[in-house]
């Protein structure tokens, strides 16, 4: 049986039993966030409705929140899911607070929505990424590839993107932490790439994570 704040789908009914219990929960603040996650497929507007009530309680879940409601924000083609992320930055540099992969959605987020004025914020982030001696994700060289693209630095961006490709290839149909969103940029990815016919095609994965 469905706990009872993790349902896939919304209703009036749903939501007064949802309400009940979260009256009488210890960690509602938890049980908000998982739920708002659960309802971003199926009802982006009830999600981010819930998720904003999980940031707003300013708790430690509140940059997790801020996180899916940007994705929430998305998905209903409301620029303000760059702010929100913005804010779940903002949030992980507080005490106490549960780290979360906001900067590799910033990044991927800034890249998609073409915002200009923040690539240079974006580019030196990713540099310092580099210079940290860590592997970095393919999520960061999809962002790179993107951004120096629209730059129009094609040397640089198709040999960037031709790498992602490969790399979301050799999942062998795991879907990446990041899957919705790079599904969503495959094609512009593929663009840049296409001097190579290997990449007319992409991955495929299984879409669902846990919360």
């Amino acid at each position: 049986m469905t706990e009872w704040y993790r349902n896939r789908h919304w209703s009036e009914e749903i939501e007064a039993e949802f309400e009940r219990r979260l009256s009488r929960s210890r960690d509602a603040e938890q049980k908000l966030k998982i739920q708002g996650y659960e309802l971003l497929e199926s009802d982006p507007q009830v999600a981010a409705r819930l998720l904003e009530r999980c940031a707003d309680l300013d708790g430690e879940w509140a940059a997790a929140a801020c996180l899916y409601l940007a994705q929430a924000l998305l998905r209903m083609g409301d620029h303000g899911s760059l702010a929100a992320l913005d804010r779940a930055l903002a949030e992980q540099q507080r005490p106490s607070r549960i780290q979360t992969d906001a900067r590799t959605d910033w990044l991927l987020l800034v890249a998609m929505l073409g915002a200009r004025k923040r690539y240079r914020e974006a580019l030196a982030c990713m540099t310092a990424i580099k210079t940290s001696g860590l592997p970095g994700l393919v999520e960061e060289r999809i962002a790179e590839a993107l951004i120096r693209d629209d730059l129009g630095e094609r040397e640089v961006s198709r040999p960037l993107a031709r790498s992602a490709l490969t790399e979301l290839t050799d999942l062998s149909g795991n879907e990446p932490s990041h899957g919705s969103l790079i599904e969503s940029l495959l094609g512009r990815l593929r663009a840049i790439a296409s001097a190579c016919p290997r990449f007319a095609t992409g991955p495929v994965w299984s879409r669902r994570t846990q919360c």
